[in-house]
């Protein structure tokens, strides 16, 4: 089944950004209803199969390629949440193909680390961690990607990639979303360390 979600996903993913390279032909740069449509059903496939590979019977595996995958599945939610308000939907045209490379190496690598069992309240705790990190990363990645795109504008130089992607305005809001996602979820990941460690008191008044 995990093999099956995942080989769709990638699927979709790649006929999204098929479809969207030949909007850009066409010279239309305006997303459309079917590329939203068909960027949901990969997301709900990419997040299908990223539940199956991260949860198994043996309990949770953190190996780094399964990790990827979920960080490429929380950042096109992002984008696509984003994009509906938002003209940033070029940037599929890098999200798409990463993303069906992260899940085709997640459902093809070896499990780097020995699935652990936790209670699902210690899974939450440990994915939120894993999630704001990534996304505060992430942010800080497109930062120096906007950096570079400032630059090219200022020296009337920009190759093909800078033209296709999204207005600096709608880049800079989408930083401060990513960094406002990031927060909310460092917030929610240490509200859930507090609650639901249950040794965190004793330990602190052996430290103290």
């Amino acid at each position: 089944m995990t093999s099956l979600l995942a080989s769709a996903a990638v699927a979709v993913y790649l006929l999204a950004f098929g479809y969207q390279v030949l909007q850009l032909r066409k010279q239309i740069n305006t997303p459309t209803l079917a590329l939203q449509l068909v960027t949901a059903l990969a997301i709900v496939l990419h997040s299908q199969a990223v539940a199956d590979l991260l949860f198994s019977s043996e309990g949770l595996d953190l190996s780094l390629l399964k990790i990827f995958a979920l960080i490429s599945l929380i950042i096109n939610v992002v984008v696509f949440c984003s994009g509906l308000k938002k003209p940033i939907h070029s940037l599929n045209l890098l999200l798409f193909p990463i993303s069906a490379l992260t899940i085709t190496a997640a459902l093809a690598g070896a499990s780097t680390k020995t699935a652990v069992m936790l209670a699902p309240s210690m899974q939450l705790h440990v994915l939120l961690s894993i999630l704001a990190y990534s996304l505060l990363a992430i942010a800080a990645l497109q930062a120096a990607l906007m950096g570079y795109q400032n630059w090219q504008l200022k020296h009337k130089h920009q190759n093909l990639l800078m033209r296709t992607f999204p207005p600096l305005q709608s880049m800079e809001a989408l930083l401060f979303e990513l960094i406002w996602a990031g927060e909310l979820i460092l917030t929610l990941s240490l509200l859930s360390g507090f609650i639901f460690y249950d040794d965190f008191f004793a330990l602190t008044s052996m430290i103290i």
